[in-house]
């Protein structure tokens, strides 16, 4: 949600683009996209279905094997919290899970959607 993303924002707004997955490298898809920020920050997007432009359905995005380059954890999909009011970092209701080199053990995106992770967004840290 907006609250989650004005949190992701704030962490990783100043930071550049270090690094960009587009379609046609490996593991990325037609209507897919990442960019890494910085060290700390990872987004990915999957357009959605679109009528108008006769965009046809193209399902989920499974991040398995991305190596982002964040450090490993557990971290919290911030496009996933409705409200930061009384969040703790102990749950989630998306998570992601990174493991050496920041590769994505666990993950995904669905269509039309964004996940948006940073470093300071751990579970359980």
């Amino acid at each position: 949600g907006v609250a989650g993303l004005l949190n992701f924002r704030k962490a990783c707004g100043g930071l550049p683009i270090s690094r960009t997955w587009k379609p046609k490298q490996a593991h990325v898809g037609t209507g897919h996209l990442a960019y890494r920020l910085g060290r700390e920050c990872f987004v990915a997007l999957v357009r959605g279905h679109s009528a108008q432009s006769a965009w046809g359905p193209i399902g989920n995005w499974s991040l398995v094997g991305f190596e982002t380059g964040l450090p490993p954890g557990r971290y919290c999909d911030l496009s996933s919290l409705e409200t930061q009011k009384n969040w703790g970092g102990d749950s989630c209701p998306r998570e992601v899970t990174l493991g050496a080199r920041g590769k994505v053990l666990s993950g995904s995106v669905a269509q039309g959607d964004l996940l948006a992770i940073h470093a300071r967004a751990q579970l359980g840290a």
